[in-house]
């Protein structure tokens, strides 16, 4: 286990006192000295953006913060969440260690915090390599958060280059830096974001954050995803949120919208009310849940539901746009998926299922509960699809009418065939549909004869 942080601190200091250095490196644009630092005297930052979700998730099922300085398999567990985050990557960085030490200096703070090297760390302990080439710098961990934030998003680095890092880290580091740089929340939920934030937000991250609105954005996107965790019982576990970042970046935009003005997105007479709002934003929990993309040769076909259109397009290409999509679509819910969704177990269920891992309990249950609907949910977007054509597509009576025809001239009333008569008990149903097919056929015959 490594010593605590005094013993580090110490050890540190005589490291710098005694000034052995092995070489320099530029840190920040100034040129600093690099030291050979035995592994013992070295910790993990936990906050480090590479394991942000799997260290959140943890803290979450557990009700306690990981501490590296009292307990060693908190710092194990640690080592195990990096190694997991990049596994192939780290295995070659491993590799090359091995094979040609250590090339690129790392940086720690003056308490032995790395803040520039997390991955290299886990890598030399894998490579049974005794001490870590840094940079020591005059920060100590927690004495400055802030500061160590920017530090960490300056000195990101590994031998092999810059591996990137899940795409649902970024929403929580852009929280975390909101909060130690000093943004506010307000009563009313608005994050209140001064110009000396925003700046030192910009310093740390500037190709991301251009502005304030793209901060603001990173935080509704959070927003949603933790609701979600909580609508659907896994408060705090960020881990759930894999595979489904680009559900999250519409439902956000959409959201904002749909809540308060739909004048230009929405069929004319449409007016949800905040109820169809929630059923909707339910309707789109359930569909991130099971992981649904499409049908059949469909790509995104979610979208339709989770993402508005463009202002003026009265809804042409969205769902909840078009009054009779979105009842159609929310009947079929209320009756077929919402049943379903309501039995998936939530954290707490799983938690006390006993030998089990909850997470992984978790995934399960969605992949049960996808297996069940997918189904379901490509008929009824497809459905849904089609109310949308009826809208939008000039030629979508002519090609239904020809379809139908083609469908009906097909039926042959020769009792030699096997086709007829129909082999069925229901003959008081069929002769019921085709009477329904006769009346709507005289109803189209009817309207075609008032167009002049």
């Amino acid at each position: 286990m490594p010593f605590n942080r005094e013993e580090r601190t110490e050890k540190l200091k005589e490291i710098l006192d005694a000034d052995e250095t092995i070489g320099l490196k530029p840190v920040m644009g100034t040129e600093m000295k690099v030291y050979e630092i035995p592994l013992d005297y070295l910790i993990f930052n936990k906050e480090n953006g590479r394991i942000r979700t799997q260290v959140k998730t943890w803290e979450s099922l557990n009700k306690r913060e990981l501490n590296q300085e009292e307990y060693e398999e908190d710092f194990n567990l640690i080592a195990k969440f990096i190694w997991e985050s990049k596994e192939g990557a780290n295995k070659k960085t491993t590799k090359n260690l091995k094979e040609r030490n250590q090339e690129v200096a790392g940086e720690v703070t003056a308490d032995g915090v790395v803040v520039g090297g997390n991955r290299r760390l886990r890598c030399l302990m894998e490579a049974n390599i005794s001490s870590m080439k840094c940079v020591i710098l005059p920060e100590k961990a927690g004495e400055n958060v802030a500061r160590l934030l920017t530090l960490e998003k300056t000195l990101q680095n590994t031998v092999e280059g810059i591996v990137d890092y899940g795409p649902n880290e970024k929403y929580l580091e852009c929280l975390d830096m909101v909060r130690a740089f000093g943004g506010e929340k307000k009563n009313d939920g608005k994050w209140l974001i001064s110009d000396e934030c925003f700046k030192k937000i910009n310093e740390s991250n500037p190709d991301r954050y251009k502005s304030k609105h793209k901060i603001h954005g990173d935080l509704k996107i959070l927003e949603m995803m933790e609701n979600y965790l909580e609508e659907t019982g896994n408060p705090g576990c960020y881990a759930l949120l894999n595979d489904k970042e680009d559900y999250f970046i519409d439902l956000a935009s959409s959201y904002e919208i749909y809540l308060n003005n739909t004048e230009g997105y929405t069929e004319d007479g449409w007016n949800p009310t905040r109820s169809d709002v929630s059923t909707w934003v339910r309707m789109c929990h359930a569909v991130i849940k099971a992981g649904f993309q499409g049908g059949k040769n469909e790509t995104k076909q979610y979208r339709k539901l989770l993402k508005k259109g463009t202002k003026g397009d009265q809804g042409r290409n969205s769902f909840f746009g078009h009054r009779e999509a979105f009842h159609q679509l929310k009947e079929d819910f209320e009756k077929e998926i919402f049943p379903i969704f309501d039995k998936i177990k939530t954290l707490d269920e799983v938690s006390n299922m006993g030998d089990v891992d909850p997470i992984e309990q978790c995934i399960t249950e969605e992949e049960n509960f996808k297996k069940e609907v997918d189904g379901k949910l490509v008929g009824f977007f497809n459905i849904a699809d089609r109310k949308l054509q009826e809208r939008t597509d000039e030629g979508f009576v002519e090609r239904q009418l020809l379809n139908v025809w083609s469908s009906l001239k097909s039926i042959s009333f020769d009792e030699n065939l096997e086709s007829w008569p129909p082999k069925t008990d229901n003959f008081e149903e069929l002769k019921d549909l085709a009477n329904k097919i006769r009346q709507k056929s005289a109803e189209v015959y009817k309207e075609l004869k008032k167009i002049k």
